[in-house]
């Protein structure tokens, strides 16, 4: 994937049954070009136990539990399983011995039997393909993560007396608005009539780059959440957004969690954190840019106006810009 850096994989075993097939895994793995963390080999001699295994789950991407008896005794397993769910990184269970108990916490999440070592072979492009996804795939994913969440429902937020209400999807009462602006005259030429305002659609259609400027209220942010829904499903009053990647983030929320963008990576890393946080979806390094380098990424800023100075919000459109997005 162009711009990414290799997937981290974090081995969590207990040594008693489960260090030869998280010895062999390691070895496939990283021939394969992943880097894999190991406690025998990821510990230097004289290093603090605890500091250097809370450090390796920081820097994970995925988390391998290897299911063993001895893993379902060991405290120091559960604590990685534990500590790797407190920071929502992805675990793949992976069933060494027949019969193991699958942890509370696993349990949902579909495992991979490798309690069959003539299967081994079958299993580990099974847990390549799982590790290293397509663009594809991970579009899929991400797309069916929007649906579900941040382009779903009406928000009703401000009609508290509403808030009773069955949910309604947005498509379904959505009303495309009208725009003005200053390029759009008031007044008709003499002797021809006043056209009536374009839609928000329209002009978004028309070119790269549009800014919607409104008072609180008037709908700026469903608007933009329908043209990001329209990326991913057909949808009436826009057809310019077909096969993009939506990005659809607010600004208050990078001010918020103290965010500063001074480089294009700082956008890119910001992306893939704000979807780990906010839709529980781990993306690799590299996805957002990959579209972006394609032509195909669609990035929606809510409430550039709510950035504190001046200073700041040129700051920000000026890396957009540096990013080619």
């Amino acid at each position: 994937m162009a711009g990414s850096r290799p997937t981290r994989v974090f081995i969590s075993y207990a040594r008693r049954d489960g260090a030869t097939l998280a010895e062999r895994l390691r070895a496939d793995l990283s021939k394969k070009g992943l880097v894999v963390w190991q406690d025998i080999h990821g510990i230097p001699g004289g290093s603090e136990w605890t500091a250097k295994i809370v450090e390796a789950l920081d820097n994970a991407d995925v988390v391998l539990a290897i299911l063993t008896p001895g893993y379902q005794e060991s405290p120091n397993c559960r604590a990685e399983e534990d500590g790797a769910s407190k920071r929502k990184k992805r675990i793949i269970p992976l069933l060494a011995v027949a019969g193991t108990p699958i942890p509370f916490l696993l349990g949902p999440i579909q495992n991979l039997d490798f309690s069959d070592a003539s299967k081994y072979s079958e299993r580990l492009a099974d847990l390549l393909a799982s590790l290293v996804p397509t663009i594809e795939e991970l579009r899929k994913q991400y797309a069916q993560k929007l649906l579900d969440t941040e382009f779903r429902l009406v928000n009703l937020l401000g009609f508290p007396e509403l808030k009773d209400r069955p949910l309604i999807e947005l498509p379904r009462v959505f009303v495309m608005p009208s725009v003005s602006g200053a390029d759009i005259p008031d007044r008709p030429a003499p002797g021809k009539e006043k056209k009536p305002p374009p839609m928000a659609g329209e002009e978004f259609d028309k070119g790269r780059n549009i800014a919607f400027v409104g008072k609180p209220g008037s709908g700026k942010t469903t608007l933009l959440r329908y043209i990001g829904r329209s990326c991913l499903e057909a949808l009436p009053d826009v057809s310019s957004t077909k096969g993009l990647t939506p990005m659809f983030f607010w600004v208050r929320h990078m001010e918020r969690a103290s965010v500063m963008i001074r480089q294009p990576d700082d956008l890119w890393n910001y992306f893939c954190q704000y979807c780990k946080d906010k839709l529980d979806l781990p993306l690799p390094p590299g996805f957002f840019e990959t579209q972006a380098e394609k032509g195909k990424l669609l990035v929606m800023i809510d409430g550039l106006d709510e950035v504190s100075s001046n200073t700041g919000r040129e700051t920000l459109a000026s890396e957009i810009g540096r990013a080619h997005v």
